[in-house]
């Protein structure tokens, strides 16, 4: 895989870890403030999915265009553009007064996700090694992390939930700003006029994007499932007291980021493949105990298992993009790859709510436990598909 010295750009890579704790924020946030922000505003409960699905048409907007943005105009162009994207929706988050308008600025607000998201993935995935991808994911997690404690203790101390939107959105200002002073650490001409051009649309419809498409709809999809689904199935299904239901979540994502810190620390010693078939068969392992509730062990005890398996699929995919795709079109690719992602975490959202309404929560275990069987074989036939492309000359550096 291409990659240049990680003492090369040290400013710019503290930088995308920087823009990825800000980047996890607003995830952390949102679903924290909605009570607050649904009685001030008059707005039934279920209307955060009205906000979820703009922010998702946005994220899939954003992320689809991303690779286009960063071959014309490079990296820190794309950058840019998707932190003053970020700011007007957050600043309009807090200036909205109603319904209709939280969509639109949901829109606005994904979009700028969508598009920083996977621009620093390519970043990264071409420019650093495996174990900046750990941290770069990481960081994420820590950003989701801190969102809730952030907003809960903003409104407790007296800010209103419109005033944490608009800190959100002046921090925007504080990233863009940093990117701005180290533009050209992002931009290469190696990367953006040798490597990058038309030949990325004829491309990006070839067989082997579209299973990578594919991967990441589906492992998103797994991931987004167990977190939506697993604390009802244990207290709603399985009877499980809602704090120690509340324990093994935070379990699942205690392991999770476990996961992508062991990433950072041990990347560079791994071999991104050989760690992607552990991961499935972790993933299947986790769903395989939550399917069959084996007597003698601790009723949750799959999730830790499933978020340790889970970690790593989606930042190894990330980091293999450039290998197996070449480096000419990682940049397009990881944006179509992000956009799929994002399809796959609302579909199987609403898929397994449909199921569990017409049987019940049960369903779970045995759909993961087919999610991640499928995703393995689909892995062997992405990797078997990539060992038959002609690798790209290695001009990068």
């Amino acid at each position: 895989m291409l990659r240049t010295s990680r003492a090369r750009f040290p400013a710019a890579l503290a930088i995308v870890f920087v823009a990825f704790v800000v980047l996890g924020f607003p995830d952390g946030v949102i679903g924290t403030i909605w009570p607050t922000q649904r009685a001030d505003m008059g707005l039934a409960i279920g209307d955060l999915a009205w906000i979820v699905t703009g922010y998702t048409i946005g994220y899939t907007g954003g992320s689809v265009t991303s690779g286009h943005v960063t071959a014309r105009w490079g990296t820190s162009v794309g950058m840019l553009l998707a932190l003053v994207s970020s700011f007007f929706g957050l600043i309009g988050f807090g200036l909205a007064p109603n319904l209709s308008s939280l969509m639109l600025v949901a829109v606005v607000v994904g979009g700028g996700a969508g598009m920083l998201d996977p621009i620093v993935n390519a970043w990264v995935s071409l420019r650093h090694s495996a174990g900046a991808m750990g941290f770069l994911h990481a960081f994420f997690g820590f950003g989701a992390a801190l969102g809730p404690p952030f907003a809960t203790t903003a409104l407790a101390g007296g800010i209103s939930w419109r005033g944490v939107f608009v800190i959100l959105g002046l921090a925007q200002v504080g990233l863009f700003a940093l990117v701005w002073t180290r533009r050209r650490d992002f931009d290469t001409e190696t990367l953006h006029e040798k490597h990058a051009g038309a030949a990325d649309a004829h491309h990006a419809a070839t067989r082997l994007l579209v299973l990578t498409l594919v991967w990441f709809f589906l492992i998103v999809g797994l991931e987004v499932s167990v977190s939506s689904w697993a604390f009802s199935l244990l207290f709603e299904e399985r009877g499980v007291a809602d704090g120690t239901a509340a324990l093994w979540m935070a379990s699942f994502w205690g392991a999770f980021t476990a996961g992508r810190v062991l990433l950072g620390v041990l990347g560079d010693r791994m071999r991104p493949e050989v760690a992607l078939w552990v991961s499935v068969a972790m993933a299947a392992g986790g769903a395989a105990l939550m399917w069959a509730r084996p007597s003698g062990l601790p009723v949750g005890i799959s999730l830790p298992i499933l978020g340790a398996g889970i970690s790593l699929l989606f930042p190894l995919m990330v980091l293999v993009t450039p290998t197996w795709l070449g480096p000419s079109r990682a940049a397009v690719a990881t944006g179509y790859q992000f956009g799929a992602a994002s399809l796959g975490a609302v579909v199987f959202s609403i898929l397994i709510g449909q199921l569990a309404e017409a049987l019940s929560l049960e369903v779970l275990g045995p759909v993961l436990f087919s999610m991640a069987v499928a995703s393995g074989l689909l892995l062997y036939v992405t990797r078997a598909e990539a060992a038959r492309r002609p690798p790209e000359p290695a001009t990068i550096g």
